[in-house]
């Protein structure tokens, strides 16, 4: 899941501290009903250590359970599709499912290479791309071997 709507650019110091925005809240939200509709509940959240993942994240769990187990990680922060599949790698055996919320262009090149079918598609803020693995072994993950499940937008979810 790519974090929602963030509030404007800022200097890469700053970066880490950009908020969501109002949209972004209301559109985080959303997307986390979706998902409890669809019973898209993980098992354990890997989140970046930005503000703005940190706040999607909230909604997340607030919708889906508070109790999920939840690591926020520093190497996600504006990370890049190989170091947050090596990230992913790196989940307990025991968890069949997994949410990663993070930052583009990471994530959607990541989507792109797991995609066994093709390209998924852009991953605008708030976007969640659902994916189904051949393994259960997550040190196992890798480039074109997952089949891309579903893909939710805020714009796609009617308020």
């Amino acid at each position: 899941m790519r974090h929602a709507e963030a509030a404007g650019e800022s200097t890469s110091f700053e970066d880490r501290d950009r908020a969501l925005t109002e949209r972004g809240h209301a559109d985080a939200l959303k997307i986390a009903a979706e998902m409890k509709a669809r019973t898209y509940v993980p098992e354990h959240i890997l989140c970046s250590i930005a503000r703005r993942t940190k706040e999607t994240c909230r909604h997340v769990t607030g919708i889906l359970g508070a109790d999920i187990p939840t690591r926020f990680e520093p190497g996600l922060y504006l990370a890049s599709e190989r170091t947050v599949l090596n990230i992913i790698r790196g989940t307990d055996a025991v968890i069949k499912a997994a949410l990663v919320i993070g930052h583009n262009p990471g994530l959607e090149e990541l989507g792109a290479a797991l995609d066994r079918d093709g390209p998924s598609p852009r991953f605008p803020p708030g976007a969640l791309g659902v994916y189904t693995f051949d393994t259960d072994d997550w040190k196992a993950v890798a480039p074109g071997e997952a089949s891309f499940k579903d893909f939710l937008t805020p714009i796609m979810l009617k308020d």
